[in-house]
């Protein structure tokens, strides 16, 4: 090949390349990517981890725990995901929880100990992830938590040993990326991301012996407020 047959042939990829590149930015996130829509998933006790309810596998111990996952859920009259009450082991995996507007959380757990949300996205929610009434000993870690009414993850009412990683929460408007209220106490809270329009990036109030370790809190009103 002649050297202006190459240069032909250099200067042709690059306008190729130059013209999928940006179409690869817009394509979809991966967690949107093959989900199936599904109604807004209630359970209450151990016994609800049923395929009805959205479970794919698993059987509720530690090596083998329920799964949920690939769900595209639109909490607009309801609560996308609420358990309650449950002590099996559960991870709810690559779903997509929305529209709840300032009325539904995306998912909320009450009572429960030993489940786990990863890799999900919740937007434009009452708040992302509410754990609350001694909702103990969960993981929740690689999620996105944006646009949401008030909290993009809020733990309360004596949930504790709780990990939070490796999170998102930009632009919850109402109040806070991460908020644990009171007697919340033995939380580890490590590399989570709050920017952008929270009203305070992360807050701990009346809460003991949680652990802060490389989050990234800018843009927000304060970044981290100790309060009580």
């Amino acid at each position: 090949m002649g050297t202006g047959h190459f240069k032909g042939a250099l200067l042709s990829t690059l306008v190729i390349a130059s013209l999928i590149t940006p179409l690869l930015l817009l394509s979809p996130s991966p967690v949107h990517a093959a989900l199936t829509p599904h109604a807004p998933i209630y359970i209450n006790g151990n016994g609800g981890f049923t395929p009805a309810n959205g479970v794919t596998s698993g059987s509720g111990t530690k090596n083998d725990p329920y799964i949920i996952e690939n769900w595209d859920i639109n909490a607009e009259n309801a609560p996308g995901i609420e358990i309650m009450n449950t002590t099996a082991h559960f991870i709810i995996r690559n779903c997509y929880v929305h529209d709840g507007g300032s009325n539904y959380t995306g998912i909320y757990f009450y009572n429960v100990t030993k489940g786990a949300v990863d890799n999900t996205i919740m937007e434009n929610n009452q708040a992302g992830i509410t754990l609350w009434e001694n909702s103990d000993n969960n993981l929740i870690s690689n999620n996105t938590c944006e646009n949401n009414y008030y909290h993009g993850i809020n733990l309360g009412n004596y949930s504790s040993n709780n990990t939070i990683s490796n999170n998102t929460a930009n632009n919850n408007l109402g109040y806070d990326g991460i908020t644990l209220w009171e007697n919340c106490n033995n939380n580890t809270l490590f590399s989570n991301t709050c920017l952008n329009n929270n009203s305070n990036g992360i807050v701990l109030g009346g809460s003991v012996n949680n652990t802060l370790t490389n989050n990234t809190c800018e843009n927000n009103i304060s970044g981290i407020n100790l309060g009580g």
